[in-house]
Order: C-alpha cells, then structure tokens, then sequence
C-alpha cells in the first residue's frame, strides 16, 4: 500500500489492482518532469524550422500541412501540387524535388514503404509550422 498526507492532515492509503502499491504524482509533479523533454522536443522543432527557413521552403512547409488538413495520407500529385504552389517558379523540376527530398530529410513527411503516398512526419513539427508560419 502507498500513502500519502491528505489536506486534512491525516494521510491515506491505496494499493494497485495486482496487490502491489501504487505511487500517486501530482499533475504538476508530471508537468515539472515532463518538462526537459518538452523543452528538447521544442527545441528540435525550432532547429529544423530554421533549417527549412534557410533553405526558403516555410510556404512550402505550410501548404503541405494545409493540403494534409489532419489527414494521414496525403497522395505524390496532392503534396508536388501544394509544394509547387507555395515555390512559384522555384518549385519547378529539379526545384521540386529538392524541396520534397529537403523536407522528407527534416522530418517533416516522409513515405511509408514503396506506396508513392506521403504521410506527415513529425506531428509537433507539423504543428510548429501550422502556428508559426502564416498561409499564404
């Protein structure tokens, strides 16, 4: 049995469903251990915003998480359409498949098997530029 105070002062006990003892964390005591993680995790999505920033392809990164619209697939000519659309001129050719092959090395999609579908990559990554990269 584990036990704790109680705010009356007293303190009180419980066990786990398997007869062992079961340890109770606050919410804050999870959010202050949770913490590190968030922080490494924000982090890794600021530095791959930067690097997608520095290869000019944040337009091409919004209207990629706008075509995928919450879905998880999203098919070969929907996610070129969307990536040509925000590159303008740029995203033509060779041009496309850089910015494809720029943001699959990020993270930021990538394709599961030989299916010529994409799917999201990282969903904080995905989120980060839904809420720090305006629509064009």
């Amino acid at each position: 049995m584990a036990s704790f105070g109680s705010p009356d002062g007293g303190s009180a006990s419980f066990g786990s469903p398997d007869g062992g003892s079961a340890s109770f964390r606050s919410p804050a005591a999870e959010v202050e251990a949770a913490a590190p993680e968030f922080e490494r995790r924000r982090g890794d999505n600021r530095e791959r915003y930067e690097e997608l920033e520095k290869r000019q392809l944040l337009g091409a990164a919004r209207a990629l998480a706008e075509a995928f619209g919450g879905g998880t697939t999203l098919s070969a000519s929907a996610a070129k359409q969307a990536v040509r659309g925000a590159l303008g001129r740029a995203g033509e050719g060779a041009g496309l498949l850089e910015a494809m092959t720029a943001m699959k090395h990020l993270g930021f999609i990538w394709r599961p098997g030989p299916t010529p579908a994409w799917e999201p990559g990282i969903p904080s990554l995905m989120d980060y530029i839904r809420e720090h990269v305006p629509e064009s």
